[in-house]
Order: C-alpha cells, then structure tokens, then sequence
C-alpha cells in the first residue's frame, strides 16, 4: 500500500508545525522539516551576501524578517513547474509543511506528489499576504486551531487532527 502524502498549509504560526508534529507521531506519516527548514541551505547560499547570514542557523534563525526574498529563491529553484523543492523532499517525508505558493500547491497535486491538501486555520494569522499565495479555500480539508474557550485549547485542535486521522484510516494512536 502507497502511504498518503499531505500538504499542510496556512499562514506563519498558524499551527502548521505542530499540525505535522502531531501527524507524524500519530501516525505512520513521516515527517522530518518544514519547507522552510529543506531551504534554509538553498537561501542561506542565495541570499547570504546580501542579508550578511554568517551560517545556515543565522539564515534560518532571521527568516521571518526576509520572508519574501526566502520565497522569491524558492520559487526560482522550483522552476519551471514548482515542484522541484517538494520532490526532494518526499523522499523523507510524507508530509509537506509550508508550501506557500498557489501554483506549486496546485502543481504538486497535479503531479500525484500529494493526496490531500489541509489549511490550518487560525483567526489571528493573517492569508494570503506578503509570499503567501495560498487561500484556505485552494485546500481540500480546513481544521480549525482556536476555541472560544481558552481553556480548551491546544486540545480542541489536536482533537480535530484526531478526528481526521480517524476518518482517513490513518490513525494509530
């Protein structure tokens, strides 16, 4: 049997790491790093003269501040079909955390490289904005990451990626 392959989507610190954390512990799904973290080498060598990354640490560590220019040489390096990134790194894992492009989503589903794609949703972050292409409604599956009642949170939303495990046949407890 082919394991299923996700792409988790949604905008930064929407819950998309914790989201892949909680899959790959909870199931037979691999996961490894972020997008972010398989291009922290590619970016650090594109970008390093020009922001003054003294390593790939100091790249990763100040991502947030160049996050355009990170999407900007990602998205060169996955010319011509935007894919490129996302096929080397399904060879450790299942699960891709931080696509952030539409037309690379909609070419990796095309491609067969994923079987579904989930927006982590999260009313305090903001979409599509900035390198962010990606709307919730371009996902198959939204899972909420919020509750009113603080309280219930983080395990509103870990109840709800059980929830989906469940139903897809993946969950192993």
């Amino acid at each position: 049997m082919t394991t299923m392959r996700l792409a988790i989507c949604g905008p930064g610190r929407s819950g998309k790491g914790v989201a892949s954390n909680w899959l790959s512990q909870h199931t037979n799904l691999r996961y490894t790093q972020s997008t972010s973290q398989a291009a922290a080498e590619l970016c650090y060598r594109a970008l390093k003269d020009e922001y003054g990354y003294t390593s790939v640490a100091d790249a990763w560590a100040k991502r947030h501040q160049y996050r355009g220019a990170w999407a900007e040489t990602i998205w060169q390096y996955n010319e011509p079909d935007g894919t490129r990134l996302y096929e080397e790194m399904l060879g450790e894992n299942d699960i891709l955390d931080g696509i952030r492009r539409a037309r690379e989503l909609f070419a990796c589903h095309a491609k067969g490289l994923i079987d579904l794609s989930i927006w982590i949703d999260r009313p305090d972050t903001v979409e599509g904005t900035g390198s962010m292409t990606i709307r919730k409604e371009h996902c198959d599956i939204i899972v909420p990451n919020y509750d009113d009642d603080a309280s219930m949170f983080p395990k509103f939303f870990f109840e709800k990626l059980e929830h989906l495990t469940k139903a897809l046949g993946i969950y192993n407890g």
